[in-house]
């Protein structure tokens, strides 16, 4: 356990912020693949079985990574572990734009599963050490409700756009 807990309040409303825009990034990161995934597949070639692999490694490693990385979060320092998870992360989900056929979309897309998965037990531990007991419900529902809410509500709009692309 750490003993960052409870930090004063203006480092509180900085954390939250970071997570915030981290889980945004996140949720946008997934939804984003799940659209581009078709164009992705006709480009490389790939089958409806391939692309179904790619996404199903994917959910797996997410849904895998999530509780290897809070074990960590649990016993190491949670901001450099976020900051370390976070810049790999990056690095290997821009490697997915230089992908070249099935195999090196689906390691690059293995990475990101992983290292995406650790946002919100991370994010989950952070808010225990940054935000007040009595606060930390409100913070958490930021986290979650409010930034898919928010990116709901922006794709909604741009939807009602008339297309100026054609």
């Amino acid at each position: 356990m750490q003993s960052e807990t409870k930090q004063t309040l203006p480092s509180s409303r900085l954390m939250l912020g970071a997570l915030f825009g981290i889980v945004a990034i996140d949720f946008m990161h997934r939804q984003l693949m799940a659209l581009l995934m078709q164009p992705m597949g006709e480009e490389l070639r790939l089958s409806d079985t391939q692309l179904g692999s790619i996404i199903t490694i994917y959910a797996l490693c997410y849904g895998v990574g999530s509780p290897l990385i809070a074990y960590f979060a649990d016993r190491s320092h949670r901001v450099n572990l976020l900051t370390v998870s976070l810049l790999v992360w990056s690095a290997v989900s821009a490697l997915s734009g230089f992908a070249v056929g099935f195999w090196s979309l689906l390691l690059s897309r293995l990475g990101v599963g992983v290292l995406s998965s650790g946002a919100m037990p991370i994010g989950n531990s952070l808010l225990a050490d940054y935000i007040p007991a009595n606060k930390r419900a409100a913070a958490n529902r930021s986290l979650t409700l409010e930034v898919s809410e928010l990116l709901r509500r922006k794709s909604q709009f741009r939807r009602a756009q008339p297309c100026a692309y054609g």
